[in-house]
């Protein structure tokens, strides 16, 4: 563990969805550009609301990946994307969705509340 890591809480919110916090931490990265080296996390309590000891073990399991010390000291030119677990089926994808990266690589993405609304619209069945 590393307690020299500055860590920001944006916001909290007893209720929420993935899109919002992310699109949180997108704008966060988009605010600044001498923020472009900043690695920034994206946790959550996944399967919390459906306990389980299988849920428990993939959480911390997920959790340990993304305060550990490799995705903590990756670089940008190692790689865009840090995570316990990185699949490339059936699309490139962090299983459990909770990762690593530097801004430089987030502010290249489109805003996850407009990804959204863009998926839902092309893929009705999202809905």
């Amino acid at each position: 563990n590393n307690n020299n890591n500055n860590i920001t809480i944006i916001q909290h919110d007893e209720k929420g969805d993935e899109s919002g916090t992310l699109s949180l931490l997108w704008k966060y990265c988009q605010n600044n550009s001498s923020r472009k080296d900043q690695l920034v996390a994206y946790l959550h309590s996944k399967g919390s609301f459906h306990s389980s000891e299988d849920n428990t073990r993939l959480r911390q399991f997920l959790t340990r990946g993304v305060l550990s010390e490799e995705c903590s000291s990756i670089t940008i030119k190692q790689c865009n994307v840090c995570s316990s677990r990185m699949s490339p089926v059936p699309r490139p994808h962090t299983s459990g969705n909770m990762w690593t990266a530097h801004c430089d690589y987030v502010r290249r993405l489109k805003d996850p509340l407009t990804f959204s609304k863009d998926m839902k619209r092309v893929y009705p069945i999202l809905s």
